[in-house]
Order: C-alpha cells, then sequence, then structure tokens
C-alpha cells in the first residue's frame, strides 16, 4: 500500500516547498500566508495518495512516525499546521486523524496551538477536536476553497500564538448521511449561507461537514462544527441550532439519480453549450477504479459527433496505443475490467490520435499549479 503513498506523494522538508510552490491547495496556502506574515515555515513530512481501501497498520504508522518525529527535531516551534483529510481508516484504527492528533498533542508542549484544515467530506469526531486548537473544513464542493482554508489556518494561528483569541469548538453530530452534494446550488449551498450568517462577533468559524457516506465506521455521519474565541455555551448554541435546521431540511439532499441514457436524453434538451455530465457513480476521487463504460456505452449508440469522453482507466489499452503509435487503428475491448459494478468492456475500433506520457499540471481553481505525476501513460 506504501507504494501508491510514493507513486502520489511522499515528501521530505523542502521537497514540501518546491511541490507545493504556487499550487493552490491548502499546503499552498499555508506556505503563502506564513510567507506574507514572515514566519520561518519548517516543513516536516507530506504523504498522499488516491482514495482506496483500507491503509495497512504499518504503513500508517510509518508515515506517523515520520511526522511527528519530525516536528519534535523543531527546536523553536510556536505552532504546528497541518493538512489532513478527515476520513481515512487504518487497519484497527477507524479514525486515522484522531489517532494521529491524539499521539502528537500528547507528544507536544501543551501551549502549542495545532491547526488543521480538512475536507468537507470529513467523519468528524470528538477525538479529533479534542487533540486539536482549531479546525477548518473546507465550505465547498468541488473543494475550490482549499487555498483559502490553508491562508485561513495560518491567520489563525497568528492570533493564537499572539493570543488574541482562545478558540473553543462544540461539534453536534447527527444520525444522517447525505449524497455526495456539490455545493454550487440546492440545499447544500443554502446551508453554506447559513453558516456564512453565523460568523460574527466572537464566532470565528462554523462548518458543515457532509462526511464520507461510503466510510464503513461507526462514526460516520453529518456534523456541524462551530468554533468561538472562548464562548463556549455560544459554541454549543450555534452548532445545535445549525444541526436543527439541516436535520428539518434532510428531505430536500434525496436526489434522483438517472441512468446514463436518461442524463444524455436531459443534456441534449438543456440549452446553451457545453453540458457536463458527471458520472459520480465511477468516480476515482472516491475510491472507484475509473474504469466505468455505461455511459460510453450510451453516447456510442446516440452517435454524438460533438461529444468528449474523459476518461477510462485501462493500462492495457494505453500500453498497445503507445507500442504501436500515433495514427495506429485498434481493436480492442476497453474499460470495465476492475470489476463488473459499472459496465462490461466494451469492444470498439478507435484511431490513436494523441500519446502523453501522463503527466500535467492542474488549472481548475481546485490544485491549480499541481503538476500530476500518476496518471501513467494516455492516448487519446
Amino acid at each position: 500500500m506504501r507504494i501508491f503513498f510514493k507513486l502520489y506523494e511522499w515528501l521530505y522538508g523542502e521537497e514540501i516547498f518546491e511541490h507545493y510552490d504556487g499550487v493552490r491547495d491548502y499546503i499552498g496556502g499555508m506556505i503563502d500566508q506564513a510567507n506574507h506574515e514572515g514566519y520561518t515555515v519548517i516543513p516536516t513530512f507530506s504523504a498522499r495518495a488516491n482514495p482506496s481501501g483500507v491503509i495497512p497498520l504499518e504503513t500508517f504508522q510509518t508515515m506517523k512516525r515520520e511526522l511527528i518525529n519530525r516536528i519534535l527535531e523543531i527546536k523553536e516551534l510556536d505552532a504546528v499546521c497541518l493538512a489532513l483529510h478527515g476520513a481515512g481508516v487504518v487497519e484497527g484504527i477507524d479514525d486515522l486523524e484522531g489517532e494521529l492528533l491524539e499521539e502528537l498533542r500528547r507528544a507536544l508542549d501543551a501551549k502549542i496551538p495545532i491547526v488543521v484544515t480538512l475536507d468537507l467530506h470529513t467523519n468528524l469526531t470528538e477525538r479529533m477536536v479534542e487533540n486539536a486548537s482549531a479546525l477548518l473544513g473546507v465550505k465547498e464542493y468541488p473543494h475550490v476553497d482549499s487555498y483559502e482554508r490553508g491562508l485561513d489556518a495560518v491567520k489563525l494561528v497568528k492570533e493564537i500564538v499572539v493570543n488574541k483569541v482562545i478558540p473553543v469548538m462544540h461539534m453536534t453530530k447527527l444520525p444522517m448521511m447525505i449524497p455526495t452534494t456539490h455545493t454550487i446550488s440546492g440545499p447544500a449551498f443554502d446551508m453554506k449561507l447559513t453558516l456564512e450568517e453565523e460568523k460574527l462577533g466572537d464566532v470565528l468559524d462554523c462548518t458543515f461537514y457532509h462526511s464520507f457516506p461510503h466510510t464503513d465506521v461507526a462514526h460516520i455521519g453529518c456534523a456541524i462544527l462551530t468554533t468561538t474565541n472562548n464562548q463556549r455555551e455560544l459554541a454549543e448554541a450555534i452548532s445545535k441550532r445549525v444541526a436543527q435546521d439541516l436535520w428539518d431540511a434532510k428531505s430536500d439532499f434525496i436526489v434522483e439519480l438517472l441512468s446514463s441514457a436518461e442524463g444524455i436524453d436531459t443534456a441534449l434538451n438543456v440549452e446553451g453549450k457545453p453540458v457536463v455530465i458527471n458520472e459520480t457513480s465511477d468516480n476515482p476521487g472516491a475510491g472507484t477504479p475509473g474504469d466505468g463504460t455505461n455511459l460510453l456505452k450510451d453516447l456510442l449508440r446516440q452517435d454524438l459527433p460533438d461529444t468528449v469522453f474523459a476518461c477510462i482507466y485501462d493500462p492495457d489499452v494505453a500500453a498497445l496505443a503507445h507500442e504501436k503509435g500515433n495514427g495506429a487503428t485498434l481493436d480492442v475491448e476497453l474499460g470495465g475490467k476492475t470489476d463488473h459494478l459499472h459496465g462490461e468492456p466494451l469492444r470498439v475500433t478507435a484511431k490513436v490520435v494523441a500519446l502523453t506520457d501522463g503527466v500535467f499540471v492542474h488549472t481548475n481553481p481546485m490544485m491549480a499549479g499541481k503538476k500530476n505525476r500518476i496518471m501513467g501513460r494516455q492516448l487519446g
């Protein structure tokens, strides 16, 4: 399993600066804001992998040891900023982040603040809340505000270190799971506006954690986390009130799931172009294989020339295309080889029009500037 982290991200010290220079992500935001404030930043260890299965205990222990030991080696330490996900699961440990934060908190001087950024899909626990000075989750899905939350983390650290604020948190957890829901419109957008209205006076932050509904752990479920400046009762009152609003709106989060054919028919009747069909059932960012064929099969049946499909994970077909070269015509069975939950392999005749090593730089608001090296050889 460690190989999957090393393929994606396994960085030490100054390598983190090089990797996140100019990148719009949590760590990039932390570095930029710290530099703006004139702080000395000491990068330690960073590991990252695509969402997948349960992390082996040995891999987690190695990562935890690398991080904590390197933090403890720092002679003059004023504060710690961590960028964590929030839904990690390890063999025998259902709460990766809570375990890590508890051990780090125990190892550090109690006066040193620990401020953590988290994903919107965090499975929030009391263990996380108890062992961090503050937890700052992104508010958007897609997570286009991760850079800004990195900035916020360092801004908050500054206020804690100079004794301007004493953050206290209260979590209200609900026995409620929702499907992965974007925050651009609909009920999640409405909740986002409600949270912003709560940020007055001593309220430092209020976040709706959607939870990750596909994680098989006991502490799954939506949560509201409110952080105030030393106003514990206020934090509790706001969390409970907003959580009740969320509970009252729970039916609004139920979505009508369309088949791929129905989705195409709907898209063809939308005014304005382009139209994007997002096949969330085969989203590699949520741990799926990414080789689903159902949508492509129905698109080919419709014979839609002004249509682009991206992408299908199939290393065998990619290797064959690179062997035959640009301009070659291939008769292949494409996709559907990891499992049969997302469609069967498609028998297609295709022309190779482009070949690449798979290295690219993100240009979208989420992780803009980050070089991606994990896709492997690709073809078009």
